[in-house]
């Protein structure tokens, strides 16, 4: 953790190296939002069913879920850039594979490539941030991040919609472009951000610890409540993206520009409240606060995403539901930073990523056997169940204070 207070020359430089950070995960996130209008239909092309779909997201969060807290120890003892870039030309590898692919086993393949390799990347950005943020600011170092991501789903869908119109290939082929571009930009502009001496101790101090089982350790810790947090409220969010798209096609017969348009649409709503608001909330409120309200903002949302019968409706629910999914993750991933040491930023938080992988797991599977079998409104139903119920967990202990061992971490100078 950087103690930038009292030296305008570091914080200058670590805003610099947010930006470039922000860019970089704004252009990888434009490539990841250009395949996500004609994915679906691309698999469907091959025979996929929406049990298939649910499958290919599964597969992909449960490779990440065993590789995240792996490649968060890598990036402890070697440094968040190597891991970085090494995700980052993972997409290129990828995205070009879904393109290359011509029949439904392909695409398994490639999905299982990605979820190895790519794993790498959002664990070593988020310890980035928290390198280059004290406590303070690092709420707004989150948000930064969503906001990036944000803004790259606003973009990436209307780019993709367009490009499908020429093959069903050329998405991919783009996206893979953007990566490769992306992943040189970053090697050559973006620098180091722990410190050689930091990354000296977390070698020394954790040299006895596996990081196969710092996924359960954790879990076992005081944090463990923060975990179990970010594996319900992701299952939730989960269910409802793995089938939306066949839920739009069928109720009001969205094309690939409709799907677009909504995507861009959500995305440009999370973008607009990361960027102003999120980090404020945080700052103000506290980041259990935040948390709290925005969940209960997120049930109102699933709910309405029930009564979708035009487009209008449809836009209302992503506006509402882009609002409130905004908050929560920020506000539980700074928890987890602010009491977590300097020198185990990366697998904290390659833990925390796994939770939300294995809900991305298990949530898209559910969510696809419930659309083919239950109808294609319980999707909706059961993630606003999974979420009350996340809600009403940390209401409860977060109010008894059960969380008197994740007092916030002192931040040291020099770090």
């Amino acid at each position: 953790m950087t103690d930038s207070k009292g030296n305008p020359g570091r914080q200058r430089s670590n805003r610099y190296n947010q930006t470039l950070l922000f860019l970089t995960m704004f252009i990888i996130v434009v490539g990841f939002g250009v395949i996500m209008p004609t994915f679906p239909y691309y698999a469907e092309n091959m025979g996929a069913t929406a049990t298939d779909l649910g499958l290919l997201t599964g597969m992909y969060a449960g490779l990440q879920f065993v590789f995240a807290p792996i490649w968060g120890r890598v990036s402890d003892r070697w440094g968040r850039k190597p891991v970085m870039l090494l995700g980052l030309f993972g997409f290129t590898l990828t995205f070009a594979g879904f393109g290359l692919s011509t029949e439904l086993w392909m695409l398994f393949v490639s999905r299982g490539i990605s979820g190895f390799i790519t794993s790498a990347t959002l664990p070593a950005v988020m310890a980035y941030i928290a390198d280059t943020t004290d406590h303070e600011n690092r709420g707004n170092g989150m948000s930064l991040l969503g906001s990036a991501m944000g803004l790259g789903t606003i973009f990436g869908p209307v780019i993709g919609g367009f490009l499908g119109e020429f093959s069903a290939s050329t998405p991919f082929f783009f996206s893979a472009f953007l990566a490769l571009g992306v992943g040189i930009f970053a090697w050559v502009f973006l620098p180091e951000s722990l410190s050689p001496e930091m990354r000296a101790l977390s070698r020394t101090s954790t040299k006895h610890t596996n990081p196969f089982l710092d996924v359960f350790r954790l879990l076992g810790a005081p944090v463990g409540l923060l975990m179990i947090l970010a594996l319900l409220t992701s299952f939730g969010m989960a269910q409802m993206e793995s089938t939306s798209a066949l839920f739009y096609e069928d109720q009001i017969q969205a094309t690939g520009s409709d799907l677009g348009i909504i995507f861009m649409v959500m995305g440009a709503v999370s973008f607009a409240t990361q960027f102003l608001l999120v980090g404020r909330s945080i700052r103000h409120l506290g980041e259990q606060k935040t948390f709290i309200w925005s969940l209960a903002g997120v049930v109102v949302s699933f709910l309405m995403f029930s009564l979708i019968r035009s487009m209008t409706s449809a836009l209302t629910a992503v506006v509402v539901m882009g609002f409130f999914s905004s908050f929560f993750r920020p506000a539980l991933n700074t928890m987890l930073s602010n009491r977590t040491s300097a020198a185990e930023q990366g697998v904290t938080l390659g833990v925390i990523n796994s939770y939300y992988s294995l809900g991305r797991m298990i949530g898209p599977v559910t969510g696809g056997i419930i659309f083919d079998h239950l109808g294609i409104h319980m999707p909706f139903y059961f993630a606003a169940l999974i979420t009350l119920v996340s809600l009403a967990l940390a209401a409860i202990f977060f109010q008894r204070k059960s969380l008197t061992g994740l007092s916030e971490i002192p931040e040291t100078a020099g770090e």
